[in-house]
């Protein structure tokens, strides 16, 4: 079985006759594929197919959980409720008893009042068949059983059900059920829960046969307004579609402009307005260090000759000291000794000695004394050079490796502003962007 042509005439979305040609290009490309957003008519195609077939049998009619004339009224396109009639032709070819032959089942049907009529032709190789056409109900199952209907004919949900790991094991499972005769069981076992729903209903009183009839038709009317709003959502969901797609193309063309270069704008311009802030506080405290003694850094060679000579100068001055407290102290010892009646001699030997002593003790190269510095500047001086001095060096560094930091993004800032657009060229795109959101 090989269908080859769908014509669709006020059926569900299509309006007008709509033809489908559904023969492969050739054996080597075998599949037709039909695309299109969600509420344009695939499922509608499917259901055409399927109806055109089985009729009231159709899967897609039990499914509907409604009567099949009030199924067909609802399948009649909205444009065409006042006609009131719709069509399905379907073209297929298939072998039967050794020959190939071409089918054509049209099914129409038109509103008469309360009901709906319903007419089935079939022609074989475009001839009319009457006993083929009065028989087809029965005949069709000899092309493919209804049964086995669900295993050649599914959707892309059904295919989506199939690769879910949680529901394929389920849609598998009805599959087998449907191949084997099992739903048959099944909808044997509804049919007999409906029969024994209906005797206890005749078994009851006209009160509570009112009660039941106003409930079923409740049901009815719920299960009519489901429907309906299922298409209804079917139809806002095209406009839906079409709105994100606009807004995507938008929201490109936006960023292609520059858009959100142009939206970040103010605030590229106040960082760099705090950068430039960051930056006089760095060249403040620049300029602070500038101030102090950090300039001696420039001279190394003089701030060592500066402490090399200060320091001789303080060992001289601190070698004369000493030197006038070794002779007073040297006197004071002489003078013990000659009253305590030693010899000149011996006396004359410790003379030499505490003299050689005194002698020693001086500084043998004489220093010119040009900065007479006092012990405390001496040591003040020795602190600037050994830690002050170092680290004013590393706080000048780190303020530098700061400037060049803020230096460096606020340029980075300045060519973003440059390269983002004219203002009155990206305008218009975040209003139109709005106007698609409403």
């Amino acid at each position: 079985m090989l269908l080859t042509r769908l014509s669709l005439h006020h059926v569900g979305p299509f309006e007008g006759e709509q033809t489908l040609d559904l023969t492969p290009v050739s054996a080597d490309r075998p599949v037709i594929l039909i695309g299109g957003l969600n509420g344009c008519g695939k499922t509608t195609i499917l259901e055409a197919v399927l109806l055109a077939l089985y009729g009231k049998l159709s899967p897609v009619v039990r499914d509907s959980g409604i009567g099949y004339d009030e199924y067909l009224r609802r399948l009649v396109n909205r444009k065409a409720q006042r006609a009131g009639s719709a069509c399905i032709e379907l073209d297929f070819q298939s072998r039967q008893e050794g020959s190939s032959a071409v089918y054509r089942i049209t099914r129409s049907w038109s509103n008469r009042g309360k009901g709906v009529r319903e007419r089935v032709d079939v022609q074989v190789d475009g001839c009319y068949d009457p006993v083929l056409t009065e028989h087809w109900q029965e005949r069709v199952e000899t092309f493919l059983p209804v049964r086995l209907s669900k295993l050649f004919f599914f959707d892309g949900e059904r295919i989506e059900s199939l690769a879910d790991p949680h529901r394929a094991p389920e849609v598998i499972s009805a599959a087998i059920h449907a191949l084997l005769g099992i739903d048959i069981v099944v909808q044997l076992e509804a049919d007999l829960s409906l029969l024994e729903r209906r005797k206890a209903k005749e078994q009851q009183d006209d009160e509570t046969i009112d009660r039941i009839n106003a409930l079923e038709e409740e049901l009815r009317s719920i299960q009519s307004q489901r429907i309906d709003l299922k298409q209804r959502l079917a139809s806002l969901t095209d406009p839906c579609h079409r709105a994100e797609g606009q807004l995507e193309r938008l929201e490109a063309q936006f960023r292609t402009n520059g858009g959100e270069v142009a939206a970040l704008r103010d605030q590229y311009e106040q960082e760099i307005a705090s950068i430039e802030a960051e930056l006089a506080e760095v060249q403040r405290q620049m300029i602070g260090l500038a101030a102090g003694p950090l300039p001696l850094r420039l001279i190394p060679d003089l701030l060592s000759d500066v402490l090399t000579q200060a320091m001789q100068e303080r060992d001289v001055v601190q070698a004369q000291t000493i030197a006038q407290i070794l002779h007073s102290r040297d006197a004071h010892v002489v003078g013990a000794l000659r009253d305590a009646g030693l010899p000149a001699v011996t006396i004359s030997k410790v003379e030499r000695l505490l003299e050689k002593d005194r002698t020693s003790r001086l500084i043998a190269e004489p220093v010119e004394e040009r900065l007479c510095l006092s012990s405390g500047t001496l040591d003040q001086i020795y602190r600037l050079i050994t830690q002050t001095l170092e680290e004013q060096r590393e706080a000048a560094l780190q303020l530098l490796e700061q400037h060049d930091s803020l230096v460096d993004r606020e340029v980075e800032l300045q060519r973003a502003l440059a390269a983002s657009p004219d203002e009155e060229s990206i305008r218009p795109l975040p209003k139109r962007s709005n106007d698609v959101v409403r």
